[in-house]
């Protein structure tokens, strides 16, 4: 029998549900709906009760506390 040289790509999804993100940032849910509330994150809606959050807004919000933290010009990770 052949082998399957097939690479089995494993993607995150582009939306996240608002427990996943939660866990993602490692926040509770309830921080998470404080944020969306002031506007820190911003969410789809894509039903009456169907609330995605698109993983690039987590990355956003990330970099946001980092810039506040060692502010635009500190240079980035790894940079020599």
């Amino acid at each position: 029998m052949a082998a399957n040289n097939k690479k089995v790509s494993v993607e995150k999804p582009m939306m996240l549900k608002v427990p996943t993100a939660a866990a993602e940032l490692e926040i509770s849910e309830s921080a998470l709906y404080e944020l969306l509330k002031a506007g820190k994150i911003r969410s789809v809606l894509l039903g009456p009760k169907i609330r995605r959050i698109p993983r690039t807004e987590l990355e956003a919000y990330q970099q946001e506390l980092l810039d506040e933290q060692y502010g635009t010009d500190a240079p980035e990770r790894g940079a020599a």
